[in-house]
């Protein structure tokens, strides 16, 4: 990369930084009449929710066994080749992307087997040809895990929910989500553990003008639910290799030409909007999503450190039509 570039990359994460901390002095309104009013996350606003975790995270431990912070941190590249979600494969767009985070919180030891966790955090996105997808988020975790027994064979559960509000330069995609889950997992064998999840997720964007007077514009209202299994190698005790699958049903979004959608799918579309990064419009609509996974890991500064490297594989099927993604990552994660 030339020196240019990072100059131009260290301008957007200080100008990141800035409008991160303005937002801490001036959270953004939540805005009425948004859908699913009913909602908690849509009344309170995933800032609020960040607000709650962070209120129990600093307070006085009452009743815990034993109190610890937790820091973490992650650098990652990611490469992309249909970051559009176009149906169509002529319409695919690539990029490649930095991805950042930091996140800190406490742990609590409830009793022998009863752990919770408490993070607020700060995320990252900056893209190389798209800068228009740049994004920061602000938000917090709670996750509760539970071993039932003694031993490195005793199978675990954890239960997150989170909540963040998303920060984009593309007015269309700013928002809050909320993401609830649980995991069990188990070691089958000390080198071979199994995990299996199931995971709701719930996003909600800004009301727009729209184009067509009977279609909503509300495409980044979603939410889906999704179950996944994982097997975890053990190579040795510092290399791991994964594998993963993910189903996902409900609301997707792409981006097509308005001129390659039929008029007869367009009417069957819950929302639709003209884009403000890519050519085209965007559509939301039912959909399912079978996500596969694998990768490797190497640990290392006495398990402290950890790099990865994986490919993902991301089929997606709505409204009769599908596509296809590939997305190559290579991370770098420090914990304390």
């Amino acid at each position: 990369m030339k020196s240019t570039n990072y100059i131009q990359l260290l301008k957007r994460l200080v100008s990141a930084a800035f409008h991160y901390r303005a937002s801490l002095l001036i959270p953004e309104p939540v805005a009425e009449n948004r859908g699913l009013s009913s909602f908690p996350g849509k009344q309170y606003g995933s800032f609020r929710v960040f607000s709650a975790l962070m209120m129990f995270a600093y307070a006085d431990p009452v009743r815990a066994e034993w109190v610890e912070w937790l820091f973490n941190s992650g650098l990652s590249f990611r490469t992309k080749d249909n970051i559009n979600q176009s149906f169509f494969s002529g319409q695919h767009q690539e990029d490649y992307f930095w991805s950042g985070f930091l996140s800190g919180g406490r742990a609590y030891q409830l009793d022998d087997y009863t752990r919770i966790y408490l993070n607020s955090g700060f995320t990252g996105d900056l893209h190389h040809r798209f800068q228009e997808l740049d994004q920061y988020t602000l938000g917090g975790n709670a996750t509760l895990t539970h071993k039932f027994g003694l031993g490195w064979q005793a199978p675990q559960l954890n239960m997150t929910v989170s909540g963040d509000e998303i920060f984009s330069s593309s007015k269309l995609r700013n928002g809050e989500k909320i993401i609830s889950s649980l995991r069990f997992s188990k070691w089958l064998h000390e080198r071979i553990q199994a995990q299996a999840g199931y995971r709701f997720d719930y996003r909600n964007g800004p009301q727009l003008q729209r184009e067509i007077p009977t279609i909503p514009s509300n495409v980044f209202d979603l939410h889906g639910h999704s179950i996944d299994a994982a097997l975890n190698f053990s190579v040795t005790e510092t290399l791991r290799f994964n594998v993963s699958y993910a189903w996902r049903w409900g609301d997707i979004v792409s981006n097509n030409l308005p001129t390659s959608v039929s008029p007869e799918i367009t009417n069957r579309v819950h929302a639709l909007v003209e884009d403000d990064v890519f050519p085209g419009w965007l559509y939301s609509a039912y959909g399912t999503t079978q996500t596969y996974d694998a990768g490797l890991s190497y640990a290392f500064w006495e398990g402290y450190a950890l790099i990865a490297l994986s490919y993902q594989h991301v089929e997606t099927q709505a409204l009769g039509l599908n596509y296809q993604s590939n997305q190559v990552h290579l991370g770098f994660n420090y914990s304390n």
